[in-house]
């Protein structure tokens, strides 16, 4: 009966460690997605494919006619007619290939989640809760797929920009399903030390950072990181009378140099929130572990914040650019990973596959033994 329990504890350590270099694996996929994704925004080569084909897209031109039709098919935007109208065949390769490898590196990322996950599911190492979370995350990403085309198309029409709703929106998915499995790769890897107070604060936490991150995407769309390049004032005022002229409906979202103030201002109220609200749960809570993450999230937030004034100071260099960008997913991990451990979760594991009680030299004895 022993050796019985002792096997089942083993395949579900087993079972554990793959699933968590899986979803983890998928998290840190998901990351360079998003990396060369803003590279090729801000290289300007987010248009360079004009059209969506899931399948044969895979396959890149080859041959000089086949260059030379993709090359006349970006002719027919927006973009070259009104912007890269002296561009050559060598110019838009170059652009061509950053879309291409954005593209296909989402591709790959859908691969690896959906494969494994089937395969994980077939052997039985999904636990409930986790089998509906393959589903949902399989969908969303299904939808980002359309997103992405759907933001790309709007930029095809009269305006060679995209619509910068629509890049807040691909944006956010993809944080979405970033934030779904990295929840779930936590609720593999780590324990839960339950705080109602922590978790209030941290959920409203999140909702705020979210909405600093949608305004960020705001100002990538509207380009307003290229104007207004001083800090803490904008251009010697710290409200610039332009944003008072402006009618009501392009206030919040339409207008560059609105939404660089707004942006600007809720950074600031987020990195004082975090900053203050950590160190007064460091002298509240015992945990000594959650005294490390509270101190781990400011240096965070605070560094994130660095990376925002320095990108805007420099008028978004695609280093800088990207540097923020990344800030922002590690500074979104972090909050979700004190939201994980101090919140009252419930971790559903098939019960085949743990065992509640155990002798651990016993367990140390008979896994030797089963190497030998």
């Amino acid at each position: 009966m022993k050796k019985n329990s002792l096997f089942r504890l083993s395949l579900a350590n087993t079972s554990s460690k793959r699933l968590s270099i899986w979803l983890y694996g998928n998290c840190f996929l998901l990351l360079c997605t998003l990396v060369l994704g803003g590279i090729t925004r801000l290289s300007g080569a987010g248009l360079s494919i004009v059209e969506w084909d899931p399948i044969l897209g895979i396959f890149p031109p080859i041959f000089l006619e086949q260059w030379h039709a993709v090359f006349d098919l970006y002719k027919g935007t927006p973009e070259f007619q009104k912007i890269n109208f002296m561009m050559t065949l060598g110019d838009f390769k170059v652009i061509f290939w950053l879309e291409y490898f954005h593209r296909l590196l989402g591709r790959l990322l859908g691969f690896a989640f959906i494969v494994p996950g089937i395969i994980f599911w077939m052997k039985g190492y999904l636990y409930p809760s986790l089998k509906k979370s393959f589903v949902m995350i399989t969908l969303l990403g299904l939808l980002q797929g359309l997103m992405g085309w759907y933001m790309v198309k709007s930029g095809l029409v009269k305006d060679p920009h995209v619509s910068h709703f629509r890049l807040a929106a691909h944006l956010l998915l993809a944080l979405t399903i970033y934030a779904w499995i990295l929840w779930e790769a936590f609720a593999l890897t780590f324990h839960r030390q339950p705080d109602y107070y922590v978790e209030r604060t941290f959920r409203l936490i999140l909702v705020f950072l979210l909405g600093v991150i949608t305004y960020g995407a705001f100002v990538a769309g509207l380009k307003a990181g290229l104007i207004y390049n001083t800090f803490p004032l904008m251009d010697g005022e710290w409200v610039p009378m332009h944003i008072f002229n402006l009618s009501h409906e392009r206030y919040f979202v339409y207008d560059p140099a609105n939404v660089q103030f707004i942006h600007r201002y809720l950074a600031m109220a987020l990195t004082l929130w975090i900053v203050l609200s950590s160190l007064y749960y460091i002298k509240e809570v015992e945990d000594s572990h959650l005294k490390k993450a509270f101190w781990a999230l400011q240096g965070l937030v605070l560094l994130q914040f660095f990376l925002g004034v320095m990108t805007l100071i420099f008028a978004v260099p695609i280093s800088l650019g990207c540097l923020h960008q990344v800030g922002a997913v590690a500074l979104l991990s972090g909050v979700l990973y004190i939201l994980h451990y101090t919140s009252l979760g419930k971790r559903f594991v098939d019960k085949n596959l743990i065992i509640k009680h155990i002798d651990i030299k016993s367990a140390q004895e008979f896994l030797s033994k089963m190497r030998v």
